[in-house]
């Protein structure tokens, strides 16, 4: 089974201060447990994604750990490269479609809407995050504890 983390879960795994640092440690426990996941390997994120975890566990913890937890998480999970073409797909399919019709902002950012170009083409329905405005977004499936994550059977 392959999961499409944000860039919370892999700050909270690794950072031990992060209010959903038990979550995410829970989650990743029993999709080990439950021989749901081998690994990093069975995670797909974007260059974004590793983005926002390296600059945001930099000021947590450091650079010198975060290259290292970096290095790991380049390594290990696959690596999907946002091109120009996605970018456009995000802000036409993902971002002007939810815009707020009173303050015309959208209710995701530009990472998490490249995010779900990325889960579109992959056919990925279920994201690992904390962010609840995920919620909102039809056919998206959000894993944030464990008894949200389905069952492997």
């Amino acid at each position: 089974m392959l999961f499409f983390a944000d860039s919370c879960f892999f700050i909270g795994l690794h950072y031990d201060k992060d209010n959903n640092h038990g979550a995410a440690e829970a989650i990743w426990n029993h999709l080990i447990q439950e021989q749901m996941i081998d690994g990093l390997n069975s995670f797909l994120v974007t260059d974004y994604i590793l983005i926002e975890v390296f600059q945001t566990l930099q000021n947590k913890i450091g650079f010198k750990k975060t290259k290292e937890i970096h290095g790991n998480l380049i390594e290990g999970c696959k690596l999907q490269h946002i091109t120009r073409e996605m970018i456009d797909n995000a802000i036409h399919q993902k971002l002007l479609p939810a815009c707020n019709h009173s303050t015309k902002k959208p209710k995701i950012g530009l990472v998490d809407g490249t995010s779900l170009i990325v889960m579109d083409q992959h056919d990925i329905p279920r994201i690992i995050s904390f962010d609840d405005h995920f919620d909102s977004i039809p056919l998206i499936k959000r894993i944030y504890c464990v008894e949200t994550i389905p069952s492997a059977h």
